[in-house]
């Protein structure tokens, strides 16, 4: 399943606005406004039209928004056309679409074991990162 596609269970809707340290393990979507700090064990989606300043750990996300901050994905991080980022990004896996706008560093992360796919990846693949 792609995270594009993944459920979302809270969103912080368009006109609202958040500031402090923001700590959630569930899917959620940003629509509005967030300052401070992100610290989410599941997913996040930021919206387009949100605007977040924050530094934002994640396990996967999906940006379409404006993002002022460095974003640590230790999954998959999927930049749609419209999002705008200005800060640096960390993450194992990285899809950025045609239109995207970013002024900052890319750092891509080694994936872990479980990362792999033992159904599509080369026996030598898996064997090595077993031994990591």
């Amino acid at each position: 399943m792609s995270i594009r596609n993944t459920k979302i269970v809270t969103t912080l809707a368009e006109g609202t606005y958040f500031e402090g340290t923001f700590r959630f393990s569930s899917a959620m979507k940003i629509k509005g406004r967030v300052k401070g700090l992100i610290n989410c064990d599941g997913f996040l989606y930021i919206d387009d039209g949100a605007e977040v300043e924050a530094d934002i750990t994640a396990k996967s996300m999906v940006i379409a928004g404006k993002v002022t901050g460095d974003i640590t994905v230790s999954d998959a991080l999927d930049l749609m056309p419209t999002a705008k980022i200005k800060g640096d990004i960390k993450t194992s896996r990285l899809r950025i679409d045609d239109g995207v706008e970013l002024i900052g560093h890319c750092e891509m992360l080694k994936p872990t074991a479980v990362d792999i796919d033992i159904f599509s990846a080369p026996a030598e693949k898996i064997k090595a990162a077993l031994k990591s």
